[in-house]
Parts: C-alpha cells; sequence; structure tokens
C-alpha cells in the first residue's frame, strides 16, 4: 500500500502541490524512508525549507524510521538555506557516522550550496572557509559562487562601515548585480529597514 502513497505524494509535491501532498501525508496509514524522504524532498524543492526540516524532525521524533542518503540530500539544503548550522551540522555528523559520504563527492551545486547559505545568514568567514576548501579540491567557480562570494565580502565590508567597498565590489563582480546582492549590502548598513 505504501508504494501508491509515495508515488502520489511524491507526484504532487514535484508539481509543486506541497498542500495535497501534506494532506495525503496526513493520513497515511503507515509511513516509511520513501513516505518521510519524498515529503522532506518535495518540501525542499519547492522552497519550504522550514517545513521540510520540520518534517526530517518529526521523522526522529517518531522514531520508527531512520534516514537514508536520499532523506540527508533531501534535508541538507533547508538546512543551508535557513541557516539552521546547528541542525545541519548534527545531521551531517549521523550521516558521516553512518558511512552515508563514503561515496558521495562534493560538486560545484554542493559547494554553492553551503557557501551560499552561510553567506546569506552572515557567517561570512566559514564561507570563506568553504570556498577555500572547494578551490583547494580544484573545483573552479561559477556564476553562483560569486553571488555567493559578493554575499560574503558584502557582509565582512558592510559590517566593516565599508559600504563604499561594497558597492566597488559588487559593481566588479562578472555578472549583473541582483536584488539578493544589493540587499545584503543594504540591510549591512541600515538593518532596521530590512
Amino acid at each position: 500500500m505504501c508504494p501508491t502513497w509515495n508515488s502520489l505524494i511524491a507526484g504532487y509535491a514535484k508539481n509543486g502541490n506541497v498542500e495535497e501532498a501534506f494532506k495525503l501525508f496526513s493520513v497515511m496509514p503507515s509511513r516509511n524512508v520513501i513516505s518521510w524522504t519524498a515529503m522532506i524532498s518535495g518540501c525542499s524543492q519547492n522552497g519550504k525549507y522550514a517545513d521540510a526540516l520540520a518534517v526530517y524532525k518529526e521523522m526522529e521524533k517518531d522514531g520508527g524510521v531512520k534516514p537514508n542518503e536520499v532523506t540527508i540530500a533531501s534535508v541538507l539544503p533547508a538546512c543551508a538555506n535557513l541557516g539552521a548550522l546547528e541542525v545541519g551540522g548534527k545531521i551531517e555528523a549521523y550521516a558521516r557516522a553512518n558511512g552515508y559520504f563514503k561515496n558521495m563527492r562534493r560538486n560545484l551545486c554542493s559547494w554553492n550550496t553551503m557557501i551560499m547559505g552561510l553567506a546569506v545568514h552572515g557567517k561570512g568567514d566559514e564561507a570563506l572557509d568553504f570556498s577555500t576548501q572547494m578551490l583547494g579540491e580544484g573545483n573552479a567557480p561559477d556564476d553562483v559562487t560569486f553571488v555567493g562570494y559578493s554575499g560574503m565580502h558584502s557582509w565582512r565590508h558592510g559590517r566593516a562601515g565599508k559600504l563604499q567597498e561594497a558597492y566597488d565590489l559588487i559593481q566588479s563582480m562578472p555578472m549583473r548585480p541582483d536584488s539578493v546582492m544589493w540587499n545584503s549590502a543594504w540591510s549591512l548598513q541600515f538593518p532596521w529597514q530590512c
């Protein structure tokens, strides 16, 4: 019976109808790791990061199901986007302890997710550490990486009261500045207005 429910939940979520997926999930007679993962993944892929993390925590609390590699890969981006670094660290520690990362290689997407998540949440020094590690492993940055760098450096300059330097840095980026970049610089100088 679970495979049909799981397919419906995944289908609704894949089509952006997370509310319907939640309705089905809430009335399922029994849930397995695929059910939980489908719901977590669906929330995360639709930008409902807080919901993804809440479902993961509910799964942990329920205790009947242990997360697998796909579950971990679905919830970690939600942690990064929310800036829930402590929770993400615990999840990563669990995954490492269970050998989930043995066959998993970091790619540019996973590096960018961590750099952006850290930069957006004011963890510029940690974002810089990750970007140094990324370069050390031979991964070349792309446009998304540069947006993360922009946020990281805007944060550093803005916190130091160097709005002009943050502005100059944003203007020197190889891509056209977007609202995320400008908002980062503005919110650092005038945090009460954002």
